[in-house]
């Protein structure tokens, strides 16, 4: 893996973050944006539960 541990686990919430931030910011003109970047951080966290849950 390319990135360490801690920065991985928290890859989801902070594709959040990034998404109301870039809403709070930037306002309409982002919503397109900050709706690719909620749906990355769902998939995401979705992929990592659905392959624990396996394992």
């Amino acid at each position: 893996m390319w990135i360490s541990k801690y920065w991985y686990e928290k890859l989801p919430a902070l594709y959040a973050l990034a998404a109301l931030m870039s809403l709070a910011l930037l306002g309409a003109p982002a919503a397109f944006s900050a709706t690719l970047l909620m749906a990355a951080a769902a998939l995401t966290a979705w992929w990592r539960y659905d392959h624990r849950r396996q394992a």
